[in-house]
């Protein structure tokens, strides 16, 4: 959208689409229309890439000889992708108190696919220590990743949520740190330039006697 400080266009050229007169490069399908006499706007075919650099003209032929403008050059950049990771936590089931594992919570500011996520998710145990190898075996992956699927959700929404839930995890003699990334690589549906550096977050995961315990009780008389 191209706002200019004052009216431009020709009243009756106000909510029509432009055949010529405005070029954009790299080239995006789409339409350049007056959506008022001061503003105008561009609506894409197809959703924007990501961290791309556009410049966009204007010809001086399609305004009324009257009007005189600064410029008629723009460039702008479109926004990259941005991942986080919201929250991370160590989980221990309820049901099952001997199952530990960790629990990560992805947001993105731009669709990813969950394929693509999976080929970028990097898990590091700061010590080496093989905290996956429950009862001795590694597993053959050591996460899961869930796509957050809701009905509700809107097209601004889909693929931009995840959570990563790791392999059941053996507590070890010493608490340990495990570094959860999104590593570089990774790039958005919408295509465009890839995420440069990883994204990290690290859970602690406790040693075996402090996995679970009870931090203190009461004695009360209780008189019905």
């Amino acid at each position: 959208r191209i706002r200019f400080n004052g009216s431009i266009a020709e009243l009756d050229a106000v909510g029509k689409t432009l055949s010529s007169g405005v070029t954009i490069k790299p080239a995006v399908q789409g339409q350049w229309r007056w959506s008022s006499d001061s503003i105008l706007t561009f609506e894409p075919a197809n959703n924007w890439p990501a961290e791309t650099e556009y410049e966009v003209k204007l010809d001086k032929a399609i305004l009324p000889k009257l009007v005189r403008i600064e410029t008629t050059d723009w460039k702008f950049k479109t926004a990259a992708l941005h991942p986080s990771v919201a929250k991370t936590e160590f989980y221990t089931d309820l049901k099952d108190p001997s199952l530990h594992q960790i629990v990560a919570e992805f947001r993105f500011n731009l669709p990813v696919s969950k394929a693509e996520l999976e080929k970028h998710i990097g898990i590091e145990v700061l010590s080496k220590a093989p905290i996956f190898a429950w009862q001795g075996k590694t597993p053959a992956s050591l996460f899961t990743i869930t796509e957050d699927t809701a009905e509700n959700l809107d097209e601004q929404q889909k693929h931009r949520h995840f959570w990563l839930r790791t392999a059941r995890i053996a507590l070890p003699e010493q608490e340990e740190f495990v570094r959860l990334s999104i590593t570089s690589g990774l790039a958005s549906m919408h295509g465009g330039e890839a995420l440069a550096d990883n994204v990290s977050g690290k859970e602690r995961v406790p040693d075996i006697y402090s996995g679970f315990n009870i931090a203190g009780s009461r004695v009360e008389i209780i008189r019905t």
